[in-house]
């Protein structure tokens, strides 16, 4: 076995080890979605039946189907909570090696692949993300899978891009930037660069073909034609309305704001859901400039921060850059009644993580730099695409950090693939030392 592929190996495992080792210590308990998605999956595996069903008719919202019934079958089989865990490592590492492969696709040489496969390992919001209850893995895995097939380029490999970006979307419907992007690029590809996408509407036409048949399986169980979740409702009334600051806000739920519903209204969730999308659109009519001057607002919390899943890593949910920051705020102590061994901890994981953070983020910007200046539209320049109309339909809504994570888990494979490609020294530098 050559020395790179042997340390390559070997951190693999050590990656999976770590995994493990941290799956038995952290127990801090679920909240927000983590709770909600553990909380539908048990009700419906101790009813013996799938989601959505006539139970959850009066929900605000119908949320990551696919999800949700893979939580089902998992939990009719391991009811502690916390069991999900070794699940999300097992579609942590998943992600891992369609990362991998994408980075050699693109790169055409297992260098590539392991920069990529580095830059993931030493992400730890990917590490943080295993001791949630969240969609990001399986999303991650189903679209990773889809940019991958689309690679390919064989018409078996589009239909089955189709297939994949179907499931993703049936999770998150912000999976559609990626045939979006697809179909960008292949029409930049015909009229500017003249080097045409064989078949370019056979990945579109299958995604449209399989959500449609997601949409009717759901109706045929369910009543109700669902091809994905539809929280978009919710999302975007908490950033179309006076006191919106571009962030996550349920105040306006509350009484007397334009989102309030009694507790014991008998409105469906797509009633609810109906109610909340009207109140919006007009807000937005009324007030365009204003909720166009949210966007920079929500583009800085998307990617200012990135704490959304590190926090979890010291087992602990007291502290993160948010509750830092209203007690700094308030005047209140920082770390109050935490450990000198605990803050020590908390501010060195803190510091590598952002400084690695930012690190990508300039890579980012330098890929973008390099492909514009360049004019390409190669692979690199599609996944640019899909981060680019992904962020930009997340816009529409709220801005939170976690948001941004599929699409810079995406780009670690051009990053990698630009890494290896740049005459800048410093650059050059990384690539070796990331290729081991």
């Amino acid at each position: 076995m050559h020395a790179s592929t042997k340390r390559f190996t070997l951190l693999i495992l050590l990656y999976l080890l770590v995994q493990i080792l941290l799956a038995q210590w952290i127990e801090v308990p679920f909240s927000s979605d983590s709770l909600r998605h553990y909380t539908i999956a048990l009700d419906c595996a101790r009813h013996g039946d799938f989601y959505p069903n006539s139970r959850f008719i009066h929900n605000d919202y119908i949320i990551a189907p696919l999800y949700i019934n893979m939580l089902v079958l998992w939990y009719g089989v391991f009811s502690a909570p916390h069991s999900v865990f070794y699940l999300s490592i097992l579609l942590n590492m998943l992600q891992l090696a369609l990362v991998y492969r994408i980075a050699r696709r693109l790169g055409g040489n297992s260098s590539v692949a392991r920069s990529a496969a580095l830059l993931y390992m030493l992400y730890l919001s990917s590490l943080g993300a295993v001791y949630f209850n969240l969609t990001e893995f399986l999303f991650g895995v189903l679209i990773l899978g889809a940019i991958l097939t689309t690679l390919n380029r064989s018409r078996g490999s589009q239909a089955a891009s189709g297939f994949l970006t179907a499931l993703a979307v049936n999770i998150r419907p912000i999976g559609l930037a990626w045939p979006l992007a697809h179909a960008v690029t292949a029409f930049l590809r015909r009229f500017k660069s003249r080097q045409p996408w064989p078949r370019p509407w056979l990945m579109p036409l299958s995604t449209l073909i399989v959500i449609v048949f997601i949409g009717l399986g759901i109706k045929h169980y369910y009543g109700q034609f669902i091809p994905w979740s539809d929280t978009g409702a919710v999302n975007i009334l908490m950033g179309a309305y006076d006191e919106a600051s571009g962030s996550y806000s349920a105040r306006v739920f509350e009484k007397g704001q334009p989102g309030y519903l009694p507790p014991d209204t008998l409105l469906s969730h797509g009633e609810k859901g109906a109610f909340w999308r009207r109140r919006a659109v007009t807000w937005i009519k009324q007030h365009p400039l204003k909720w166009l001057a949210l966007w920079p607002k929500k583009l800085l919390y998307m990617f200012a921060l990135d704490d959304w899943s590190v926090y979890i890593l010291t087992n602990s949910d007291r502290w993160n850059s948010y509750t830092l920051a209203k007690a700094w705020r308030q005047g209140r102590p920082l770390f109050k009644d935490a450990s000198p061994a605990y803050v020590t901890g908390f501010v060195l994981l803190y510091l590598y993580h952002y400084l690695y953070y930012y690190l990508l983020l300039l890579l980012t910007a330098a890929l973008i730099r390099h492909q514009w200046r360049n004019r390409m539209t190669d692979d690199s320049t599609t996944l640019l695409l899909f981060a680019f109309i992904g962020t930009g339909v997340t816009l529409t809504a709220v801005g939170l950090a976690r948001y941004k994570y599929p699409y810079l888990i995406a780009l670690l494979p051009a990053l990698a693939h630009y890494m290896h490609r740049s005459g800048h020294p410093l650059v050059k530098k990384l690539a070796r030392w990331t290729s081991l």
